[in-house]
């Protein structure tokens, strides 16, 4: 791919500033929230990938050095008791922009690399000695063009579990 080695340092930190009330004589809670994002990329080895074939920005796919975004998103979610021992949950963040300017001709739209929508239920059940829960998870990678699974296709994951056995999977 050129050079020596190829390589990619990406971290991610997010800061959440929420607020959050209970209502029906404390039996259900809503909360909103800021969510503060602060993304740094660094690519090397990729020069092969530098060429009008696969790059709309020449001199900006590889060895740029740290690259930093910074992005702000919201989180809203409800919690609350629908029957006794039964939990429901929901939550939605909305997706957060990024964008790497140094990389602008690795990424679509001019170096976009958005951290995608969320979307999120989940249940809880009080089943004795345990607490059975199952959560699914919608994440809308086609909304984010850098990270847009193959085909258009959408991941389900969900877990299912007790206190010592979990059960995670993908959906496709």
């Amino acid at each position: 791919m050129g050079g020596d080695h190829a390589g990619v340092n990406y971290a991610q930190l997010f800061v959440n500033l929420s607020y959050s009330r209970k209502f029906a004589d404390g039996k259900a809670s809503w909360g909103a929230g800021a969510v503060f994002n602060y993304s740094y990329l660094q690519m090397e080895g990729l020069s092969g990938f530098d060429t009008p074939t696969f790059s709309a920005d020449l001199g900006h796919v590889t060895d740029q050095g740290k690259d930093h975004a910074f992005g702000v998103g919201l989180r809203v979610g409800v919690l609350g008791e629908i029957m006794l021992g039964i939990i429901l949950g929901a939550s939605y963040q909305t997706k957060i922009k990024n964008t790497f300017d140094d990389y602008k001709g690795l990424f679509t739209h001019g170096g976009e690399f958005d951290i995608p929508a969320v979307a999120q239920v989940g249940i809880a059940a009080d089943v004795g000695p345990a607490v059975l829960t199952l959560d699914i998870q919608k994440i809308y990678y086609s909304d984010s063009n850098a990270m847009r699974p193959q085909h258009n296709q959408q991941l389900y994951p969900y877990s299912l579990g007790f206190p010592y056995f979990f059960v995670n999977y993908t959906v496709l």
